[in-house]
């Protein structure tokens, strides 16, 4: 097979403007230019088969362009070995001319393996369980796809885990994204944002522990049925499946699916069974293009980056500047000498030196969903005067202002933090046995001593 590329003599459209086109290649033959008495040679070439109405367009290039001709070639080779078919979309960006009736593009830019209908980053909440003896430790987790690379004759592109290496993905032609774990050659559908209600999904990637727990019976993936789409913003996709005379309670259960953004539990879901809800990790935003496109409820909350480690508890002292009155502009820090307040835990300490009473008053801002057309007034959590020192316990997550004053001064003291819940959790004193999983016959168990408990908490022996 040839390759019949290269700048072929046309006439541009009259303003000659560049456009973006978006489709699929295909290998086809080269139109023949040639004199009606002479023989065409047998010459492929590849054209762009458009989305939006099947228009097809010879792909070509002006010279000096290498480039761009280095990206042709390479497409040209794995599409001929997948039997001239390059299923993938990809954008040709350039100008359009026509040669003896037939629409050519003469290509400027080439974005190949465009996952157009997923995000590119995750940020997701995981953490480590102490089982009730310490608190657990929260940590925030980064997934992104990076470079492209080829697998059975496909572009994919890379996806990491920080930067540990999880697996590959490639978008399909309708809105269909599939993924290769690491260390597999398998390629499993992840995501089918096209389906509709009642739809039987095979080959499907359902999260991840499970297809390793069961790699025989589920090597080729799991078979899935759509059960719901709700028209939530994503919609929410549930899919079902079902075991008759399956015992474990990992089975009968429904996946979800966020669309253009993931499972829940982050782009290639949890490494656990289905809902064991106490160990799964949370999505807290995904990200497109470097811009944040989804936020969860959890995310709302604590933000797109959280991390707490019991070891190191933390002791943050919340900065204090004197205020002169309404309309002041003052930024003066107060002198740690006098007044310190620290957000410990889930505790506000508040100290004073100057061997005075002072009196506080620490209010909350309103919830973030509150109506913009109320003007609200920021609810009071503590008010009252102290000596020496003072503790005051928050319960909620949100941004708190604290200010101090005296009968004496002419100013007042303000501070401003923010407090996120998950830094409230305790210490629990227990005396009973270590607490460790077992997995049994493919289901995960805790054992406590000679007693066995679901993840749920439910005990079976």
């Amino acid at each position: 097979m040839a390759l019949c590329l290269g700048y072929t003599n046309g006439v541009y459209d009259a303003m000659g403007a560049s456009t973006m086109h978006t489709g699929t290649i295909e290998v086809i033959a080269f139109p023949c230019d040639g004199d009606n008495d002479e023989p065409c040679p047998p010459c492929l070439t590849l054209a762009l088969k458009q989305a939006s109405d099947g228009q097809i367009y010879y792909l070509t290039t002006a010279q000096h362009r290498y480039n761009i001709q280095e990206q042709l070639d390479s497409i040209m080779l794995i599409a001929e070995s997948a039997n001239n078919s390059y299923k993938q979309w990809i954008t040709v960006v350039g100008r359009i001319f026509w040669r003896d009736h037939n629409a050519c593009i003469d290509v400027e830019r080439i974005q190949t393996n465009n996952i157009s209908s997923l995000c590119d980053e995750w940020n997701v909440l995981q953490f480590r369980s102490h089982m009730g003896y310490s608190p657990d430790e929260y940590y925030t987790q980064h997934y992104r796809l990076t470079s492209d690379t080829v697998i059975n004759g496909q572009i994919f592109r890379k996806l990491y885990k920080e930067n540990s290496y999880s697996g590959t993905m490639r978008e399909g032609t309708n809105r269909d994204i599939y993924y290769v774990p690491a260390e597999s050659t398998h390629e499993y559908l992840l995501y089918a944002f096209n389906a509709q209600v009642g739809d039987t999904l095979s080959n499907l990637w359902v999260e991840g522990y499970q297809q390793e727990v069961f790699n025989e019976r589920y090597a080729d993936g799991w078979t899935m049925i759509v059960r719901e789409i709700q028209e939530t913003t994503p919609r929410t996709y549930i899919l079902s499946y079902t075991c008759e005379g399956c015992s474990y309670p990992y089975y009968n259960k429904a996946i979800v699916w966020l669309e253009g953004v993931g499972y829940p539990a982050g782009p290639i879901g949890s490494d656990i069974p289905f809902d064991f809800e106490i160990f799964m990790p949370q999505l807290l935003c995904a990200y497109k293009n470097g811009e944040q496109v989804y936020v969860s409820n959890m995310g709302e909350q604590y933000g797109c980056e959280y991390n707490y480690n019991p070891d190191s508890t933390p002791s943050d002292t919340i900065p204090l500047y004197i205020k002169d009155g309404p309309g002041s502009s003052t930024v003066e820090p107060v002198d740690p000498n006098e007044i310190i307040a620290k957000l410990i835990l889930d505790e506000l300490q508040m100290k004073e030196y100057l061997h005075t009473i002072i009196d506080y008053n620490l209010t909350k801002a309103p919830a973030a969903n509150s109506s913009p057309a109320v003007k609200h007034v920021n609810p009071v959590v503590a008010a009252d005067s102290f000596t020496d020192s003072e503790t005051v316990t928050l319960t909620e997550s949100g941004r708190y202002f604290l200010e101090m004053s005296h009968p004496d001064w002419d100013y007042t003291i303000v501070g401003t933090f923010v407090y996120n819940a998950l830094q409230g959790l305790e210490t629990v004193e227990n005396s009973q046995s270590a607490c460790t999983k077992e997995l049994r016959e493919g289901q995960l168990l805790i054992r406590q001593g000679e007693q066995l408990y679901t993840p749920t908490g439910i005990r079976i022996q």
